[in-house]
């Protein structure tokens, strides 16, 4: 009876273990599913767009770390170890894909293994080190299906300006691929002035250097989840970070600059008849004026004004003043409207006040 009773619960045991092992494998492969959302949707991007050659910058793109002239062989595992997990997956899925061609652009040239102490036995680069870099973090079939590596640095090779930036390097990955169009070309690089050329091909930056590519550099390079104000301030983020003219301009003459904007717009209105188009531009330079403005106020201000906490404020308190449109009041008249605006503005300024004060009641007495 003891053997029965000893039995039956080990099966019931295997049962619910077998059960929880099934949820959890279950669970776990959602989550994959969930996880490679992005990459599905960026590969219909590319096939929508006709994009069939797929380029990768190395250094802090590819891996977050950069090899300098040449990598010491005893820093490869921390190169390695710093690789960007979005580019894994993306490069894994990619691989699969019968129709795209994968290639690598980096900057770390060949050339430099003749440098000064410098041999292959003590140092790794180029696409050398490119090659260790997908060995080592992918699956197998991915380092097959990038057939071509080009690591050049035109300073190394007479400073021709033809050749700057990634120009050589697409070139001649286009003509390994039977003179693929540029037009089905695309780089992502972590420079914007490696993506910068007169042959056609597109180009993606890569945001955040300090931990190379990720998925959000492609949404914010696609439209795929972004809509015109993402679009927008993706130029205004690499003219901020890449652009002479916008790192010198303070904050008092983006104001100025944005006032002469906002008349510009009073003077389309003010047409006897309105071109849709001029008027659309306008209200786009408005507009970039503004967030850039406020961009500018962040980074002049160390960050104690914040872009981000800025445009949440003003979501919130714009909100809080329409109850008739977010809350239970009604109001069905302009008029009615206009009357909640002014009394929770009201509210909101004494409201405002009294924190002032206690603020201020605080600080003297520390």
């Amino acid at each position: 009876m003891e053997y029965i009773i000893t039995a039956a619960t080990g099966f019931i045991y295997t049962i619910i273990r077998n059960n929880n092992k099934n949820k959890q494998e279950e669970k776990k492969k959602k989550k994959n599913q969930n996880n490679n959302i992005w990459i599905q949707q960026f590969i219909t991007f590319l096939k929508q767009n006709n994009i069939k050659c797929i380029v990768f910058d190395m250094d802090h793109t590819m891996s977050a770390c950069h090899c300098g002239a040449g990598l010491p062989k005893n820093e490869l595992g921390k190169y390695i170890h710093a690789v960007s997990a979005d580019f894994i997956a993306l490069a894994s899925a990619l691989a699969l894909e019968p129709n795209f061609h994968l290639a690598v652009a980096t900057g770390s040239d060949p050339f430099e293994y003749s440098l000064p102490n410098q041999s292959k036995h003590s140092h790794i680069l180029g696409p050398d080190l490119a090659k260790a870099l997908i060995n080592q973090t992918c699956p197998k079939y991915v380092l097959h299906k990038f057939q071509i590596m080009v690591g050049y640095d035109y300073r190394l090779h007479g400073k021709i300006a033809n050749e700057k930036g990634k120009r050589h390097h697409m070139r001649k990955i286009s003509k390994f691929y039977n003179n693929i169009p540029f037009n089905e070309m695309i780089i992502i690089d972590d420079s914007i002035s490696s993506l910068k050329n007169e042959d056609g091909w597109h180009g993606m930056l890569v945001h955040d250097r300090t931990i190379g590519f990720t998925r959000f550099d492609i949404e914010k390079y696609t439209n795929t989840f972004g809509s015109g104000i993402e679009q927008l301030e993706y130029v205004i983020d690499g003219v901020l970070k890449h652009c002479a003219w916008t790192s010198q301009t303070k904050v008092n003459e983006m104001i100025s600059f944005t006032e002469s904007e906002i008349l510009e717009v009073k003077e389309e209105m003010a047409a006897r008849i309105i071109n849709e188009e001029d008027l659309e531009e306008e209200l786009g330079d408005l507009m970039f004026d503004v967030l850039l403005l406020m961009k500018i106020c962040q980074r002049d201000f160390n960050g104690r004004v914040s872009y981000d906490r800025a445009l949440k404020r003003c979501a919130k308190k714009i909100k809080d003043r329409c109850p008739h449109v977010f809350g239970r009041e009604t109001a069905n008249t302009k008029e009615e409207a206009h009357v909640i605006w002014n009394r929770v503005k009201k509210e909101q300024k004494l409201c405002k006040k009294k924190k002032n004060i206690v603020k201020k009641n605080i600080k003297e007495i520390i």
